[in-house]
């Protein structure tokens, strides 16, 4: 009886968890992604379950990033914020992550602008066009496809819990799709199942967060708050390179 107590309180936005507060653990959950790819050994058990953790933050992202859009006083300056920060987390990116495509904050600027179409153009064949125009622009960003798609699940899905829950689980069927599909190019089916299972973890575990664990109906926030959350990607990153150019 209390279990189900519990469930009715979360659907009036009464969980126990504030938003700034999931956004804490999401960047938990990133370091611990971004920590494993750059020193603990490739293919190693330590690895995957830290990578696999991580994967909690990017859809947690998606959908912050839907909400921020309905929030924000300025969607505008919510864009001019991706984009500066996108530009200042590049070479930090590329030099802890080895990477030459574009950083997650560019990844969330066309994340918004999907949004932004979603909302705005109105007729049907130019609203899929824009859509097909952002999701291939993704192809050069980090989470690359997933992010947008994410992103024009969630913005489908807004106020309804019911289709937040059906999107949560679209995109965790994608997500271990995909995984299948690499996995399968250098291990067997049963391996590779059993390792796109074990990605999706990270996903599923940000859908029981939001649908169970989140109180919307709590404000409780502090302004530095915001900049800290924009400033953790660039500069974690920067310190991952550093402690790994000092250890070269």
């Amino acid at each position: 009886m209390s279990d189900l107590s519990e469930i009715s309180k979360n659907e009036n936005g009464e969980g126990s968890m504030s938003r700034n507060a999931i956004k804490y653990l999401a960047m938990a959950a990133m370091f611990c992604n971004h920590f494993a790819y750059i020193f603990l050994k490739e293919g190693s058990t330590g690895q995957e379950v830290m990578v696999d953790i991580g994967y909690f933050t990017a859809i947690t992202m998606c959908y912050f990033l839907v909400e921020g859009y309905h929030y924000t006083r300025s969607v505008k300056n919510y864009a001019l914020r991706l984009l500066v920060f996108g530009i200042l987390s590049q070479i930090p990116f590329m030099l802890a992550l080895k990477q030459t495509n574009l950083n997650m904050m560019f990844s969330l600027l066309l994340c918004l602008g999907v949004v932004w179409v979603a909302e705005h153009v109105k007729h049907k064949g130019e609203k899929m066009l824009w859509l097909c125009v952002l999701v291939i622009c993704s192809l050069w960003t980090d989470w690359a496809l997933l992010a947008p798609v994410f992103t024009m699940l969630f913005a489908n899905a807004y106020g309804d819990r019911k289709k937040v829950s059906l999107a949560y689980g679209k995109a965790a069927g994608l997500f271990f799709l995909l995984n299948v599909l690499s996995y399968r190019a250098d291990c067997g089916l049963e391996s590779a199942l059993i390792h796109s299972a074990c990605a999706c973890i990270g996903p599923a575990a940000s859908g029981v967060v939001i649908q169970c664990m989140y109180n919307k109906a709590d404000k409780t926030a502090h302004g530095w708050e915001k900049w800290f959350f924009y400033g953790f990607y660039p500069v974690h990153l920067l310190l991952l390179w550093m402690i790994q150019f000092a250890k070269v």
